[in-house]
């Protein structure tokens, strides 16, 4: 029996694909990283402090919703997605309108550590639009 080339099946290169050709993260980029968590982290006294208040299932989902968007968020910026960053950008800008909309007094560490994570946001904000945070973010050619 003969081998006849019409019959062969196709040949094709099987290798994986080509990874993220971004190059390394920028030194920017790693530290807003780290100011994102750290002002997530500063978050949790208030929520607990609105579950303690209300306690509702439907808070509580809400609550657990929103942390599970904010750290999707995250990781999305960490590993260079640009819609990610400008979808951070118009959170935090909305909340410099909720945290400047009067609200029932509250205990003043509180207030204190929201005003703490408004401005780690705004830092983090800063950094991840840096020259070198913003070349790395673009998308690779």
């Amino acid at each position: 029996m003969t081998h006849d080339v019409r019959y062969a099946p196709p040949q094709a290169m099987v290798e994986d694909a080509a990874g993220d050709r971004r190059g390394e993260r920028p030194q920017n980029v790693a530290t807003a990283m780290k100011l994102l968590w750290a002002s997530m982290a500063l978050g949790i006294p208030s929520a607990v402090q609105a579950l303690v208040e209300s306690p509702t299932w439907s808070l509580a989902a809400v609550m657990l919703l929103v942390t599970a968007l904010g750290i999707l968020l995250y990781l999305k910026i960490a590993a260079g997605r640009n819609w990610a960053r400008i979808v951070l950008t118009a959170l935090v800008a909305l909340n410099f309108v909720a945290l400047s909309a009067p609200g029932e007094p509250r205990l003043f560490v509180l207030q204190f550590l929201d005003f703490s994570t408004q401005a780690l946001d705004v830092v983090a904000l800063w950094m991840l639009f840096s020259r070198e945070a913003a070349a790395w973010f673009r998308a690779p050619a």
